[in-house]
């Protein structure tokens, strides 16, 4: 997770059902009002029938809607829509049967004359329609929101996870050449130190030739002893710089052994989780045989990768004739059989049948290494 920030992976996880209930609550709303809008055109239809007497208002607000509904397209049929009509005075008209049990104006004896003036009353009053509308989560415009949501948020995490790769790879670039210039240095300061090791030793000779001279004549004292007291003091500076130079190679060997530890323990944990593998499959899948090529492959796959993979080499093991092979492919050289199997949308895996009747695993990887694959299979 180093490279891969948690809140990215956290929002990717709750933004599609947040996003998926604000989407449905919208587009419920919006179809909503729209249907309002246009029950209230058509709600009571050829008005001079209802002024004439020679239908109620109930009848027309039913047949009117219910041919509204009907009409409409094949995804909106989809969505469950609920319509209530009100006079102003709070009787129910559409749907007519929830005020069946209470006394109407209109009675199915009223003379067209009375009739039309029922009507005439309720819609001179006005009438209230409330419309409400339900998308189904079974229903196709559901998975299909849903869909993509997911599909976005897939997009996103697939992203982030390709930066991060980047931004590992540049780290290790970055170190490998802080690496090779610790390796410079160390080498600049050996010579230095053998160049000051030279200068001491000719230093250390001239002294004891003054020293000699020093012993065998007595003239010029002065000037010798001055010249004796110079070259030491040159050679405790040289010590001191020595010195130095020593404690900076130390520290640079201390940094390399430990580069170098971090890069074995690395290594060894990869050979480790290798002969695991290994070892695992050759216990538990005893009719085939894994190159190392395909080890190491499964090896760098994601973990849900893993177990589509290994579903794959189960049936391998198992009942190979169950594997849906997606293509063959053919060597330059000996135009050797290998079948490729695709697995997880993204995997694919190599394998052949061997002369005695097993099956050898050749590859594992994704498609993006897949060019990879086919090279290593072409040197078979």
């Amino acid at each position: 997770m180093r490279f891969f920030p948690f809140k990215i992976l956290v929002l990717c996880i709750l933004m599609p059902p947040i996003l998926y209930l604000a989407t449905v609550t919208w587009v419920e709303n919006s179809l909503a009002g729209r249907y309002e809008k246009q029950i209230e055109k058509i709600c009571t239809g050829d008005m001079s029938r209802l002024l004439e007497g020679n239908v109620s208002l109930k009848d027309a607000l039913y047949e009117n809607v219910e041919s509204f509904l009907d009409k409409r397209s094949g995804f909106e049929k989809k969505i469950k829509v609920v319509v209530t009509i009100w006079s102003k005075q709070g009787q129910i008209l559409y749907p007519s049967g929830f005020n069946e049990d209470q006394p109407t104006l209109l009675g199915q004896n009223q003379s067209h004359l009375n009739l039309a003036e029922d009507n005439f009353k309720i819609l001179n009053e006005g009438l209230d329609i409330k419309v409400s509308a339900t998308l189904d989560p079974n229903s196709l415009p559901s998975y299909i929101i849903l869909t993509f949501l997911v599909t976005l948020s897939i997009g996103i995490l697939y992203t982030m996870y390709l930066k991060g790769v980047e931004k590992a790879k540049f780290e290790h670039e970055i170190n490998e050449t802080k690496w090779a210039a610790m390796f410079e240095r160390e080498e600049e300061y050996r010579t230095k130190l053998d160049s000051l090791s030279d200068e001491r030793k000719e230093m250390e000779t001239r002294l004891n030739e003054m020293k000699n001279k020093l012993a065998e004549v007595r003239l010029s004292e002065d000037g010798l002893v001055e010249e004796i007291v110079h070259l030491e003091k040159l050679i405790d500076e040289n010590s001191m710089l020595q010195k130095s130079q020593n404690s900076e190679i130390e520290t640079l060997k201390s940094l390399i052994e430990k580069s170098e530890g971090e890069k074995k323990a690395r290594l060894k944990k990869r050979i480790k989780g290798h002969d695991a593998t290994e070892k695992r499959f050759k216990t538990l899948y005893k009719n085939l045989a894994f190159h190392d090529r395909a080890l190491e492959g499964f090896r760098d796959l994601e973990e849900d990768m893993k177990l589509k993979c290994e579903e794959i080499v189960y049936l391998l093991n198992s009942d190979p004739d169950k594997v849906i092979i997606k293509r063959k492919v053919f060597g330059k050289k000996n135009r050797e059989t290998v079948f490729e199997v695709i697995f997880a949308y993204n995997g694919r895996l190599y394998f052949r049948k061997l002369k005695e009747g097993s099956i050898e695993v050749l590859a594992v990887g994704t498609k993006n290494t897949q060019e990879r694959e086919l090279e290593f299979l072409d040197k078979l």
